[in-house]
């Protein structure tokens, strides 16, 4: 059954649609990959725009079992520090294969507004059929309505595949240290826009509980974050994809200089 399903996804990661392009920190899955409006470290996958001013020092690192597949792994990581980026991930089967590497950086024009810009490479591989790597590049923008609202929206193309094109935006809501709500819509060329909602609860500063759904993707999301020391933060992530089944997820995200307050803002 395995081989099965390896076999009719092989066709969809060979084309330009990379799995690489979407959401891939841990937090950002388990809430139904969204963080359009997210700043510092999830920004990464994101948004560069959510990089702007922060001057600590960040990095984190994932993994994930697309559909329970052992052979369908992937990997990501990446660090921030002083408004720039830096992002990689791997996405490996036996005869298929994709990497990423990437730099962002973002930068505030006001106290509201925020902008920033990608770029990096994607390397994919079909083994014995063909090889090819292509420039990524992206542009977005935040704009802190109030205390509690923010919007934003990227733009993500893998230059020269039309197919590998997305424009994201979304709002973010968070009334209080403990709740956050996102809502976002997604658009590429191949696909009727989508839609993305996610949703971030932090009952104590050490724990956040994540819910998500990403019509999208066909998929439910949970997960749950712990603290487990100053700065440091584990995350455990399921998207249930309706006919593909689950993706497991883990990530680990440092934050320097983060107390107890501020770990449950973000």
């Amino acid at each position: 059954m395995r081989l099965i399903l390896l076999l009719a996804l092989l066709p969809v990661f060979a084309t330009a649609q990379s799995v690489l392009l979407g959401p891939l920190a841990a937090a950002s899955r388990a809430a139904g990959g969204t963080g359009v409006t997210s700043r510092g470290l999830r920004s990464l996958w994101h948004n560069p725009a959510g990089l702007a001013d922060r001057r600590a020092f960040a990095a984190g690192a994932s993994v994930e079992q697309r559909f329970g597949i052992a052979e369908l792994g992937i990997a990501s990581g990446g660090a921030t520090f002083r408004s720039f980026g830096l992002q990689v991930a791997s996405l490996g089967l036996d005869d298929y294969a994709e990497q990423r590497l990437g730099l962002s950086y973002g930068r505030s024009l006001s106290d509201r507004l925020r902008v920033g810009a990608q770029f990096g490479v994607l390397h994919r591989v079909v083994r014995g059929v063909s090889a090819r790597t292509q420039g990524v590049a992206g542009v977005g923008g935040q704009y802190r309505l109030s205390g509690v609202l923010d919007v934003g929206a990227t733009f993500l193309t893998a230059i020269g595949s039309k197919e590998a094109t997305y424009l994201t935006g979304g709002v973010g809501y968070a009334p209080n240290a403990r709740v956050r709500l996102a809502a976002e819509v997604v658009h590429r060329p191949d696909r009727p826009v989508g839609t993305r909602f996610g949703l971030r609860y932090a009952p104590h500063p050490d724990v956040a509980v994540y819910l998500g759904a990403a019509p999208v993707d066909r998929s439910v999301t949970f997960g749950c974050g712990y603290r487990v020391a100053a700065g440091l933060r584990i995350t455990a992530a399921v998207a249930m994809h309706e006919r593909l089944g689950l993706s497991p997820g883990i990530g680990l995200a440092y934050r320097a200089g983060v107390g107890a307050e501020r770990n449950q803002r973000e």
